[in-house]
């Protein structure tokens, strides 16, 4: 299978040697899967795929707002309207997640509720066919913006009291997911560490010491396999 990977941002300069690039992480991530080819556009840099030649397509996270206004930004929301209009498959890590809602009619803004970091457990609400039974589960987070109301026709998968909205689905070719499963639970200390001057320390200590904490990335792994494959 086809999958065309829309970078939506970079690595800072500092964790790259040791971490990769966020299309490193992809391909370590999904690389397990022997049948999935994935290639990578960098939409910053207004790089795109030809829709019909991809059966699937995966969104990166960013450390931009869906709201900022840039120009690959707007540009990427009118990509994302073409896919949902023909219902081609598309997966939303993070901002991924936040700008396929925010495209399709979703109110996305800075949670009042502040960022979510570390490990967390979410809640599953409505089992998809393409799940098993699962229950709770644990993913990596790293955002302050959280998607807060549901784009048109779409569905709660998981949530929590910190992100209600956790994950969605829209239809049988939208999957949103507000964790992140490609990290590393040492990317994610290290990328807490540099944003020290922009998250409150209450906030820090906790998240680094629930990095201990097992996460379901190989779980979410085989559900967005599912998806893109049903």
């Amino acid at each position: 299978m086809k999958v065309a990977l829309l970078q939506c941002d970079h690595v800072r300069d500092s964790l790259v040697e040791e971490h990769g690039d966020y299309d490193d992480m992809f391909k370590r991530y999904l690389g397990q899967a022997k049948d999935i080819e994935l290639e990578i556009f960098d939409v910053m840099a207004g790089q795109y795929p030809a829709i019909d030649a991809y059966e699937a397509f995966l969104l990166t996270g960013s450390a931009a707002s869906v709201y900022d206004g840039d120009t690959w930004i707007l540009v990427l929301i009118q990509f994302i309207k073409t896919l949902h209009e023909q219902k081609k498959k598309t997966v939303g890590i993070c901002f991924g997640h936040q700008l396929i809602a925010y495209a399709l009619g979703a109110c996305v803004e800075e949670s009042e509720r502040g960022w979510g970091i570390g490990s967390r457990d979410i809640q599953i609400l409505y089992k998809a066919d393409w799940m098993n039974n699962e229950a709770d589960l644990c993913l990596l987070y790293s955002h302050r913006d959280q998607v807060e109301t549901l784009p048109e026709g779409a569905v709660i998968i998981a949530g929590s009291s910190h992100c209600p909205i956790a994950v969605y689905q829209i239809g049988s070719h939208i999957l949103g997911i507000q964790g992140h499963p490609e990290f590393s639970a040492d990317y994610a200390e290290a990328l807490m560490e540099a944003r020290l001057e922009i998250i409150p320390s209450e906030t820090i200590k906790p998240a680094r010491e629930s990095l201990t904490k097992k996460c379901d990335n190989d779980l979410i792994r085989q559900w967005i396999l599912r998806f893109i494959s049903s």
